[in-house]
């Protein structure tokens, strides 16, 4: 018996800790992604050319310390990326920075990686230009008189990882879609358990249900 167990399981036996965790990874990332089309849409219908922005309970903050580097010039560490949407191109994930312990008090500039090179052409300003490469938020100043602030905060959507928390608010909402997913899974009941040890299955893409075998 304990052979034919190694080989199929049950509907029952199927999810453990780790597909549930993923489950609600992917509710949370489809909630946000929803909301975002939902938003561009609207601007897009009212020919508003804006960044789109989130409700503030999808919102964290982390409080960053700057890196001076030679040869990557000055930036900050994120402790936590933040979500990525398909076709941003100013990585609207973080929504807002702003300088902590500088002399001046303005909110960072939004800039795009690839159209950095304009910011030295612009007149002086005191303003500080920010851009995001992976993890780093990169900074830039176009005035001698202007330094970029020692530390930063950073208001942001949190990307899917082993920090991230779900806003209470969406606690629900995102509990239903997992269990909605989940018994979706369950009903189609064709496909069990991805075959995970060394057993000759019949299968050999998926081990089988043995109520679906023997009904």
């Amino acid at each position: 018996m304990d052979l034919y167990y190694e080989d199929y399981a049950s509907n029952t036996d199927f999810y453990t800790l780790n597909d549930f965790i993923f489950q609600t990874g992917s509710a949370y990332a489809a909630m946000l992604q929803q909301e975002y089309d939902l938003k561009r849409a609207e601007m897009r219908a009212d020919r508003q050319e804006d960044y789109v922005t989130f409700s503030h309970d999808w919102l964290q903050t982390q409080t960053i310390q700057i890196t001076k580097s030679k040869e990557e010039g000055d930036y900050y560490l994120l402790k936590q990326k933040p979500m990525s949407f398909p076709f941003d191109k100013w990585d609207i994930g973080i929504q807002n920075i702003f300088p902590i312990g500088a002399k001046f008090t303005k909110e960072l500039i939004r800039d795009s990686i690839d159209k950095a090179w304009q910011d030295d052409l612009l007149p002086s300003t005191k303003n500080v230009f920010w851009s995001l490469i992976q993890n780093k938020v990169i900074v830039r100043c176009n005035s001698s008189i202007i330094s970029p602030p020692p530390f930063i905060r950073v208001i942001y959507v949190p990307e899917i990882s082993e920090d991230l928390e779900i806003p209470n608010s969406r606690n629900a909402a995102i509990t239903t879609a997992v269990i909605s997913m989940m018994r979706k899974i369950v009903d189609e009941g064709h496909l069990v358990k991805t075959t995970n040890n060394q057993n000759k299955n019949p299968n050999p893409v998926s081990e089988s249900d043995r109520n679906l075998l023997n009904p």
